[in-house]
């Protein structure tokens, strides 16, 4: 299963943006779940493959960076 992820058009007046369309599939949306879950349970190590690229390479980075932050409880 895909999940298709759609930028909203824009309402101040500009200059829509280009029609834009970014494909997540259901394999990366459970990854990302596992991990969020990991974190909520505490497991501050867990880490995301940033080998994708593209949004999910993005969100993985984001993700490694805010899970393995200083602010970040101790293990």
């Amino acid at each position: 299963m895909t999940e298709t992820i759609s930028r909203p058009a824009r309402t101040d007046g500009a200059a829509p943006a280009p029609a834009a369309v970014d494909t997540v599939s259901e394999r990366e949306l459970r990854r990302l779940l596992a991990a969020l879950t990991a974190v909520r349970d505490g497991d501050f190590g867990v880490r995301l493959p940033q080998d994708g690229g593209g949004l999910p390479g993005e969100i993985a980075a984001v993700f490694n960076g805010v899970a393995g932050s200083p602010g970040s409880p101790p293990r």
